[in-house]
């Protein structure tokens, strides 16, 4: 995201009037942030390994053939790209810290609809004593009771996060290769990123849904300072491919739904790339990064970020829940 010639970033900080300038590797980074240490004290970096070999080690040539040019992708490169842009969306401290309360959400639905059911946590606690994992006297009741008064809580840890994170990318990744990619090329403004360089754009319609299902999502993806990737449904390769499928035509439908979506290339207007920008700025949680100075960041960057946030509804005292996603 470096200007020509330039080394440095400028970097503006929400709520702030601090503007500094720094090297992209002073930024954004924090060292063996999904490092965990095991049972017996041991650290663990296999997920940083797989993010350097497996994820950035291919996904970043694929960045570099968009940012410059009008290549098209082969599936595998989409693919590769896609893992890219998923692990950028997710891997954010905004996105784990949403990550950590649907987990949470989860586990207390899992437990109340456990603790509401006869004879389930007497099951349990009882595999658990023969099993030696707790202590003998523990009882189910008083499990229930401690629960009640605020005794005990539910808390994430990071190798629990990390397989999440795991299980959410690979939908994604499935996702994101299958969508409709266009780079926008914005020649007469310069385009900024954030801490939260993947952004997600829904329709204000009430009650459309949120996440990967809302057929109108739009992802936003900054590649350079002139060019951002677009992810869009592709609606009309889909509706052909279910054409083909009804028509019988199963091996056409199949080809068809394996084939890479032709990559579009697109200028847009100064304007039209300041709308970005101000989505960038607002969707950023504490930092914003530009190739170059603008005075206006500053002002757009205010108030509490308008990222798409995680809203858990408790819909009775047994533990069902509704997750569900808004723009703050």
């Amino acid at each position: 995201m470096l200007a020509r010639g330039e080394k440095r970033l400028w970097v503006y900080e929400r709520n702030s009037d601090r503007v500094f300038r720094n090297i992209p590797a002073n930024l954004a980074s924090a060292r063996a942030y999904y490092t965990t240490t095991n049972k017996d004290g041991v650290e663990q970096d296999q997920f940083e390994k797989l993010l350097a070999a497996d994820i950035e080690g291919p996904g970043i040539p694929v960045i570099r053939k968009l940012s410059v040019g009008s290549s098209q992708l082969s599936m595998q490169e989409i693919a590769y790209g896609a893992m890219l842009i998923a692990t950028q969306e997710l891997r954010v401290p905004f996105k784990m810290e949403q990550l950590s309360a649907m987990m949470k959400a989860a586990g207390e639905s899992f437990l109340k609809s456990a603790m509401s059911r006869p004879g389930v946590m007497e099951s349990a606690f009882q595999e658990l004593k023969d099993s030696g994992k707790i202590n003998p006297l523990l009882s189910a009741d008083e499990m229930r009771r401690n629960y009640d008064e605020g005794g005990f809580d539910i808390v994430t840890t990071t190798s629990g996060k990390l397989w999440a994170l795991g299980t959410m990318l690979r939908q994604l990744i499935n996702t994101y290769a299958m969508m409709k990619w266009t780079v926008l090329i914005a020649p007469e403004e310069m385009i900024v990123t954030s801490d939260c360089p993947v952004c997600r754009d829904y329709p204000v319609a009430p009650g459309a849904p949120a996440g990967v299902v809302n057929p109108d999502l739009t992802l936003y993806f900054p590649i350079s300072p002139t060019r951002v990737v677009v992810l869009q449904h592709d609606v009309k390769k889909w509706s052909r491919v279910q054409h083909l499928m009804r028509a019988g035509r199963k091996r056409e439908s199949e080809k068809l739904r394996e084939a890479p979506s032709e990559i579009s290339y697109k200028h847009i207007s100064k304007v039209a790339a300041g709308r970005v920008n101000k989505m960038i700025v607002e969707r950023a949680m504490r930092w914003v990064y530009s190739p170059v100075e603008m005075p206006d960041v500053p002002k757009l960057f205010r108030g509490e970020s308008r990222n798409v946030r995680v809203e858990i509804e408790k819909l009775d005292d047994v533990g069902t829940v509704r997750v569900t996603h808004r723009l703050s």
